[in-house]
C-alpha cells in the first residue's frame, strides 16, 4: 500500500495492479530509453491511477497522468509531464525505491 499528502490533498491505493509495480513500468520505459511504438501504460486495477508513457522517436517521452480519489469522481486530476529519455533511469530508480517504501 502506498499513500501520498501534501498540501491538504492526499492519494493513496491498495497494492492492486496486475502486473509490474510502478518500478516496473518505469524501469521497462527506462530499458526502451531509444523508443516504442504506441503508448505503453500502467495503473492500478481500481482505475483510480493510471500512467500513459508515449515516445516520438527523437528522445521525448510524454507521461499523462490520470489520478483520481474514487470512481465517482469525487476529484480527478489530470496532466502531462514531458519527460527527456536520460532521466529515464532516475525515474526508474526513485520509483522502485517507492515500491519498496510502499510494500514495507
Amino acid at each position: 500500500m502506498w499513500f501520498w499528502q501534501d498540501d491538504g490533498y492526499a492519494l493513496g491505493t491498495g497494492p492492486y495492479n496486475d502486473g509490474p509495480g510502478l518500478g516496473g513500468f518505469f524501469s521497462d520505459l527506462a530499458e526502451h530509453w531509444r523508443g516504442w511504438e504506441g503508448e505503453r501504460s500502467w495503473g492500478d486495477i481500481e482505475g483510480l491511477i493510471r500512467i500513459d508513457a508515449t515516445h516520438d522517436g527523437r528522445g521525448h517521452i510524454s507521461l499523462h497522468f490520470d489520478l483520481q480519489k474514487s470512481l465517482d469522481g469525487e476529484w480527478r486530476t489530470q496532466g502531462t509531464l514531458p519527460v527527456e529519455a536520460g532521466q529515464l533511469d532516475a525515474l526508474a530508480r526513485a520509483a522502485l525505491a517507492f515500491d519498496r517504501g510502499a510494500s514495507a
